[in-house]
């Protein structure tokens, strides 16, 4: 199994491991200047770059080709991705690269040549952090369509796949939207708030987006640690589980999902500081977190609750995709 990290410093790049019988083993390294997000499809490994060029603020999109020993070879050409501070992107049945920019408030679709660009406007409640559109998160869904998650709006909004606007779900006022998954065939979605560590579960019927329950995963814990965050979240392969993850407490949060309502029942600490991402193995049994300030934790999955193999310590981690 090839895991592959994306260290985002000025001489970082994309760290590959490979599992054996104690944990990871370091293998290689792809040099590659403060790459952020990175999605593995079709044989190929696509990464966001902070920043592409010297003279302009948007960020890259680079890919290259995973060869049967994991590596990776055959770098593209670096295409802008039409926004600024590119922080998350999905790819389309068509091969289509879809990115949330942060910074511009926007979502782009890459094809070829051809690149398609969609600016949000509003804003929310929070004075400091949610005066303008921030997209944060970008997913295709199995019919096409898009969603994406706008922290500064507090919308999930839905565009079909040319990034025609359909319609968008206005969450509670300033929880600030960041990442979310899908179940049920993409007719649920939990959606995880960056400010208010909250998780809100929405329906999806192929045209509209339905707001349903909000939860808050901390809620007498919340003054405990100044500027917690939640980041990431992930689902188990059978659906009855969430994992989330939070910067500030610093751990890795369990959800039961398996009836109808959702249900906090318990957290890991993530063995480093700041959490910022985390993945699970296609196997099931195997999480690794990327803790910004610290390195890797991984962690085996056993009876849904999380138990630390091993850290390993790496500048910057920010995203980890498995090959």
């Amino acid at each position: 199994m090839q895991i592959y990290v994306s260290s985002c410093t000025k001489d970082g790049g994309i760290y590959r491991y490979e599992i054996n019988n104690t944990g990871l083993r370091f293998v290689d390294k792809i040099p590659l200047s403060e790459p952020k997000y990175t999605v593995v499809h079709n044989g190929r490994l696509y990464a966001i770059k902070k920043q592409a060029w010297s003279d302009c603020a948007v960020s890259g999109l680079i890919s290259y080709k995973i060869e049967s020993d994991g590596s990776l070879t055959e770098p593209s050409e670096i295409l802008p991705t039409g926004g600024v501070g590119s922080c998350h992107l999905d790819i389309g049945k068509d091969g289509a690269v879809y990115t949330a920019n942060y910074y511009s408030g926007s979502v782009s679709r890459i094809k070829g040549s051809e690149i398609i660009t969609v600016s949000h406007t509003g804003h929310s409640s929070d004075i400091f952090r949610q005066t303008h559109p921030y997209a944060h998160f970008v997913r295709v869904l199995s019919d096409t369509n898009v969603v994406v998650c706008d922290l500064g709006c507090d919308e999930v909004v839905l565009y079909d796949k040319a990034l025609t606007r359909l319609c968008a779900a206005k969450l509670p006022s300033g929880i600030g939207p960041r990442h979310l998954v899908t179940a049920k065939n993409d007719r649920e979605l939990w959606v995880l708030s960056e400010m208010g560590s909250t998780l809100t579960r929405l329906t999806y019927d192929g045209k509209r987006l339905d707001v349903h329950e909000t939860i808050d995963l901390y809620p007498d814990r919340m003054r405990e640690v100044v500027h917690t965050k939640s980041a990431a979240i992930r689902i188990s392969a059978d659906e009855k589980t969430l994992y989330t993850s939070n910067r500030g407490f610093d751990v890795i949060s369990i959800v039961d999902i398996s009836t109808s309502k959702a249900r906090l029942c318990g957290e890991v600490p993530s063995f480093g500081g700041s959490p910022r991402d985390f993945n699970i193995s296609p196997d099931g049994k195997l999480l690794v977190v990327t803790n910004e300030a610290s390195g890797i934790a991984l962690f085996s999955v056993d009876d849904r609750v999380p138990r630390l193999i091993h850290t390993y310590p790496l500048d910057a981690p920010l995203c980890v995709s498995f090959g």
